[in-house]
């Protein structure tokens, strides 16, 4: 069963009362489906948009359109935006990255990986000096 209680908009600030976690009232939800709805069609209709031509085209905040890219929406409903790769720039069309930074990013990752673990494996291990020891004798 759900709970409820009592929390203010993160959009408009107005006190509703929040079903399964909602942080939106429903005023502000069905607001947000209006804009969500309407980047969507304008995606559908202009298929080579970029996510700046779609925020001034439809008044839709380029965070939204990043939140509904993220959420896989537009591909839900067989439509694609292009937005830049995080780190080269390059066009794409899901993720944060293109392929070739995913794959780059991978192998650095993985570099990282094998040297500290040849790191960890080659120090040199203290003499009776496990990891509470002191070095101290007791007297």
């Amino acid at each position: 069963m759900a709970t409820a209680k009592f929390r203010n908009c993160q959009i408009c600030g107005k006190v509703f009362q929040s079903i399964n976690r909602a942080k939106i009232c429903d005023s502000c939800k069905a607001k947000q489906a209006e804009l969500e709805q309407k980047a969507i069609d304008y995606v559908r209709d202009h298929p080579k948009s970029t996510i700046p031509e779609t925020a001034e085209a439809t008044g839709v905040s380029e965070k939204i359109i990043m939140r509904l890219i993220d959420e896989g929406r537009f591909e839900e409903v067989g439509v694609a935006i292009t937005y830049q790769c995080a780190k080269c720039g390059a066009p794409i069309v899901t993720g944060k990255y293109c392929q070739k930074c995913k794959e780059s990013l991978n192998k650095t990752l993985q570099e990282t990986k094998k040297n500290i673990l040849k790191q960890a494996s080659a120090a040199p291990k203290s003499p009776g000096g496990g990891a509470h020891s002191s070095g101290m004798k007791k007297d």
